[in-house]
């Protein structure tokens, strides 16, 4: 191997060991039958959400886009919409990226128009 591609190949490696989700991930858009995940990362490499009504979850999405933050070092927050969700019903949810998961969290949707609510 020529040491360009040596010096590729470890910062690749490098890059994949430190990827991350730095920060819990956070809802936006709650709805009856759907909401967004928002995820801030280290890299822009793809986030997954694994999502159900139980911690075996059974339903993933993926990033819709990302956003790089102003912040130093830059961080980038993914934006993943979880869809075909019940009204009023707890689901739970992780995000992954990479070797990076994140713990259990879980939500309750909209209840339906008109529906009493607290």
């Amino acid at each position: 191997m020529n040491k360009t591609f040596t010096l590729i190949l470890v910062f690749f490696a490098i890059n994949f060991l430190h990827a991350n989700i730095s920060m819990q991930p956070y809802l936006m858009g709650v709805t009856t039958n759907s909401v967004y995940v928002l995820v801030e990362c280290s890299t822009t490499d793809p986030v997954t959400i694994n999502y159900g009504s139980t911690t075996a979850y059974g339903m993933t999405a993926t990033d819709e886009l990302y956003t790089a933050t102003a912040a130093s070092p830059v961080t980038y927050v993914h934006k993943i919409k979880l869809t075909g969700l019940l009204p009023d019903n707890v689901y739970h949810y992780q995000a992954v990226q990479l070797s990076s998961t994140s713990s259990d969290y879980n939500f309750r949707t909209a209840p339906l128009s008109g529906s009493s609510f607290r």
